[in-house]
């Protein structure tokens, strides 16, 4: 089965009139006729059979994402597609387009899940760090006409349930700009997503070319050249090939992604950790294990009293159990724990507790892993802490 390409046809409609539509999240439509409908909290999919053909379209609940419309159609496609259609390759690209300020990003891929064979289709939507993506799995033209009619119909508002909040300035003592990138090294691990511990380098990129290969437990806010003034370098990129080149070390690299650095000569690669600026977090996280909630050996950490536990809410507000008591014993009354307000920006979460004490530590997901949709872990200085199950 050919590859489906009309998609492209319909981008530049996209972003049309919402008059006389029905509406899912920011999203606006109008109902395909003869086709079912199956609506969650998350997504909203129309779907249509005629013996062996399919085709299903799924419209998935605005997120808070990147600044960066081919980030976030890289990140959508290795959770929606390569994850769930278990589709190894790269997604073939179309030409994008801008429209009233959303970035459509389109590809597409060939899929076999568990027999099922046909076409994957991503369209990502992208406007002030507000992400829409819409998916269809297809295996055939038949349906071409209504399909175009369907996603012609469709239409996105400026109400988005996904909060976003504006970050603030970075701090920088030596001007170098806001927005650096995060990328870190694995050198034991054989998948970017196995257990994400095996993190070993942590550099910090500048848009200028500065970088810094130590980046403190504490993050960025206050960091700058006057920290560690022998370890920073300047990184340097012409076409696919880079450098990182300071007084101490001289790195070769090839870039394989958007999100991979492979090193010359060695099966060891550098991995780029998505923007978390604005990022609100749901949940309790422990850097005990991972089975958190699932071992009862570790049910001590649900137990009242001083524990290795932070608890965070939506409304960016916090619960430190003991999370970053030093030296202290869990078992006595040593435990500057605390609830307060806490924020991300450049890959620093500021905790702010009620009693004045105002705590910086480094903030990440794994690599390659968007923050915004993915939630299991986080790194919260250098260590990975993990939301109970």
């Amino acid at each position: 089965m050919r590859l489906i390409f009309f998609v492209s046809y319909f981008l530049s409609a996209l972003i049309s009139s919402a008059q006389n539509k029905q509406a899912f999240d920011i999203t606006t439509y109008t109902t395909p006729k003869g086709w079912s409908k199956t609506e969650k909290p998350e997504t909203l999919t129309f779907s249509k059979e005629e013996g062996a053909n399919f085709c299903m379209i799924t419209i998935y609940k605005s997120i808070e994402a990147s600044v960066n419309a081919d980030t976030n159609f890289e990140m959508a496609w290795q959770s929606l597609v390569q994850e769930n259609l278990s589709v190894a390759s790269k997604a073939i690209m179309q030409p994008g387009s801008t429209d009233k300020g959303w970035e459509n990003r389109i590809g597409s891929a060939a899929f076999d899940k568990e027999g099922t064979k046909g076409v994957a289709v991503l369209i990502s939507s992208s406007k002030n760090k507000i992400l829409v993506n819409i998916l269809m799995l297809t295996n055939t033209n038949a349906f071409q006409t209504e399909v175009e009619a369907y996603l012609e119909s469709i239409a996105f508002t400026e109400n988005s349930t996904a909060k976003v909040t504006a970050p603030a300035p970075a701090k920088s003592a030596t001007g170098l700009k806001p927005q650096p990138e995060l990328w870190v090294g694995r050198r034991l691990s054989v998948s970017i997503y196995s257990t994400p511990d095996l993190i070993t380098d942590r550099y910090v990129i500048y848009p200028n070319g500065d970088y810094n290969p130590n980046v403190p437990y504490e993050g960025l806010d206050d960091f700058d050249q006057s920290k560690q003034p022998e370890s920073w370098g300047k990184f340097t990129m012409q076409g696919v090939k880079g450098k990182f080149k300071s007084k101490y070390d001289e790195i070769a690299v090839t870039r394989k992604s958007d999100v991979q650095l492979e090193k010359d000569g060695y099966s060891f690669s550098f991995y780029k950790c998505m923007d978390v600026d604005g990022l609100r977090i749901e949940g309790a996280y422990t850097h005990v294990s991972p089975d958190w909630g699932k071992d009862p050996k570790l049910n001590y950490l649900d137990g009242a009293g001083c524990q290795f536990v932070i608890h965070f809410k939506k409304d960016g507000t916090f619960d430190d159990k003991g999370n970053f008591f030093n030296g202290g014993d869990p078992n006595t009354n040593n435990c500057p724990g605390g609830k307060g307000t806490y924020s991300i920006e450049n890959f620093t979460i500021t905790f702010t507790y009620n009693d004045g004490r105002v705590v910086h530590r480094l903030f990440s997901a794994p690599p390659t892993r968007n923050p915004f949709t993915y939630n299991e872990t986080y790194y919260i200085g250098h260590a990975a802490h993990y939301r109970k199950k």
